[in-house]
């Protein structure tokens, strides 16, 4: 991550330093003043001025318009298990549960699968 952070154009790194300075400067200062909104709105304007798209700072494109298709989503084993080992994860750090064979095998699921 860091090798990649030289790489960063410089005018990239002075609008995300920019966006949470307007946010923390509203609150600051006018705290009734939506600076979330204001920071929103001047990137997007300030994006469309000054043609971001032809330039080396990266910008989303277009959005579609249109809701996704809705569905039950159909997890895989892998995610199944996932979500009980980081289940049985927290139980452990909250409750202090013994260690057993369900916490070792969970243990072993969760990193055999990142």
């Amino acid at each position: 991550m860091i090798e990649q952070a030289r790489h960063t154009p410089i005018l990239t790194v002075a609008i995300m330093m920019a966006v949470p300075a307007v946010i923390v400067g509203c609150e600051r200062l006018a705290p009734r003043v939506p600076g979330a909104l204001i920071a929103v709105v001047g990137v997007i304007v300030a994006s469309a001025s000054f043609h971001w798209d032809r330039t080396s700072i990266a910008v989303v494109g277009a959005v579609p318009g249109t809701l996704p298709h809705l569905g039950i989503p159909r997890p895989s084993l892998a995610d199944v298990m996932m979500s009980v080992a980081d289940r049985v994860f927290v139980l452990r750090r909250r409750h202090c549960v013994e260690r057993s064979n369900v916490w070792c095998v969970c243990l072993a699921v969760r990193q055999s699968v990142r």
